[in-house]
């Protein structure tokens, strides 16, 4: 079976299914790892200038993440998959510094990616075992191959100062993905 990604209008499909864009009920959940930030379904909001992270209880050896950056990080912030093989590092991530937009991908270091990033943008990650693609408001920007090391993931959002995530979906996306 084929997994479909789809957009239109900034909002991005998997087989024809919303998964962004609308805040809702949350099929996930997240807890808090460190600091204390604030979690409600679908959003995580650090206030204070401490550390904060959180992370889905749930992982997937292939997955999708989507979620708004409701407003923008004070500080550099990783927002995206930690590997339960190494959970010191993000596996697949978008690395926020000011407003320049980087990703992280393999375990690897972060690779700018040339785009630039404001509150209300929406983006995505989806993660299959062949490869990984990176979306920004429904636009794919960046395309890897995968270490399958790194497969069997769970959503993190880690920043040293204040950050907003909100509609966030996090899921299982079936191999391959197509589009």
């Amino acid at each position: 079976m084929s997994t479909l990604l789809t957009t239109t209008n900034s909002n991005l499909y998997v087989n024809g299914q919303l998964v962004n864009g609308q805040p809702g009920p949350a099929l996930f959940s997240l807890v808090a790892n460190e600091g204390e930030p604030t979690i409600t379904p679908n959003t995580v909001v650090n206030t204070s200038s401490a550390t904060a992270s959180a992370q889905t209880e749930e992982s997937y050896y292939t997955a999708f993440l989507t979620f708004k950056l409701t407003s923008l990080p004070t500080a550099q912030a990783s927002f995206g998959f930690k590997s339960v093989n190494f959970i010191n590092t993000f596996a697949f991530s978008f690395d926020i510094v000011g407003t320049a937009l980087f990703t992280s991908s393999n375990g690897s270091g972060a690779v700018d990616t040339g785009q630039t990033v404001s509150a209300g943008d929406i983006l995505t990650i989806a993660l299959t075992s062949y490869q990984c693609k990176f979306f920004l408001n429904g636009v794919p920007i960046v395309q890897v191959g995968t270490n399958t090391s790194y497969l069997n993931v769970s959503a993190h959002f880690y920043s040293t100062n204040d950050f907003n995530v909100s509609n966030i979906a996090f899921g299982y996306l079936c191999d391959p993905i197509v589009g």
